[in-house]
C-alpha cells in the first residue's frame, strides 16, 4: 500500500504546484485504484481460502468461536 501511494507522488506534488486544483482530478483516480487492489486482494483470499464470505460479512463459522458464558 506504500509503495501504492508512492506513485501517486508525482501527481499530488503537481496538484500543489498548480494550487491544489489538479487534485480535484487525481483523488478519484486513487480512490478507484485502491478500490480495485481491495477487490484484487479479496479475490485472492477467496480462492486460496484464506478467508470465506461469511466471515467477510461479519457472520463467523460455527465452531470457530466459542459461546459466551
Amino acid at each position: 500500500m506504500f509503495v501504492l501511494d508512492l506513485s501517486f507522488l508525482g501527481w499530488v506534488v503537481l496538484g500543489l504546484l498548480a494550487l491544489g486544483i489538479s487534485v480535484l482530478f487525481v483523488q478519484p483516480y486513487v480512490n478507484a485504484t485502491k478500490a480495485e487492489l481491495y477487490l484484487e486482494l479479496r479475490h485472492n483470499a477467496l480462492m486460496y481460502k484464506l478467508t470465506t464470505e461469511q466471515v467477510e460479512r461479519g457472520r463467523p463459522l460455527k465452531g470457530l468461536v466459542a459461546p459466551f458464558r
